[in-house]
């Protein structure tokens, strides 16, 4: 797996103990519904936050469990209890969805190059849209970036110079071991579940997302 550290232009040893340091107002990503998964739609979902404390915090709703707590191994009413908590929080939402069937997705060079494509157009969909002039970004680790590390960095760089704007640090990290990256896979798994099973509108993941609904800034469909 891609874990990395990138700040203010130098890439430097990826420690697990420096989680505690002070962030400007931080970009959250995770997928649902990934590339390599059966599910119609994959979904990158950001969440962005100044209140990282608070937003850590939601863990502390989720069920209790030996291993990793995950939106899909929950049940109803306990992703309900940490979407509600998602909700209290200073937060606020953006989501990219694909079809699957509408890409070409045959070879994994072609896959990277996909998510690569989808995380910056996350990336600036939360730059053009947010009054901030500082971000920290942290995005959950995947095999889809190993080698695109200085890609990501560098394009991320170049939009944020773009909108008048700077990227303090950019990191990749495990979700076993960050918790907002636990809490963002609850909210990235609420939007995905609604986009993928739109057509069934007595599916309980449709009221599960109106929870968190009014923190939806924008959700771009492809």
């Amino acid at each position: 797996m891609s874990l990395f550290h990138y700040r203010r232009g130098v890439f430097i040893p990826y420690r697990s103990n420096d989680w505690k340091r002070r962030y400007e107002r931080l970009i959250v990503i995770d997928d649902s519904g990934e590339i390599g998964s059966e599910s119609a739609f994959c979904v990158l979902t950001a969440a962005v936050t100044d209140d990282v404390k608070r937003f850590e915090g939601i863990t502390l709703a989720f069920p209790k469990a030996k291993s990793e707590t995950k939106h899909y191994t929950s049940e109803n009413h306990e992703i309900s209890k940490v979407l509600t908590w998602a909700e209290e929080c200073d937060v606020d939402v953006y989501a990219v969805s694909y079809k699957k069937s509408k890409l070409d997705l045959g070879t994994p060079k072609k896959k990277k190059d996909h998510n690569l494509r989808q995380t910056l157009e996350l990336v600036e969909l939360v730059l053009m849209n947010d009054d901030c002039k500082v971000f920290d970004l942290t995005i959950d680790n995947t095999s889809l970036m190993d080698g695109y590390e200085k890609k990501l960095t560098d394009a991320c760089i170049e939009i944020a110079g773009r909108y008048g704007k700077r990227i303090e640090s950019i990191e990749m990290r495990d979700s076993r071991g960050t918790k907002i990256l636990q809490v963002q896979d609850y909210i990235a798994g609420a939007v995905w579940a609604h986009i993928e099973y739109k057509e069934d509108t007595e599916n309980d993941c449709h009221c599960r997302f109106g929870i968190i609904e009014h923190k939806i800034k924008q959700i771009i469909r492809k």
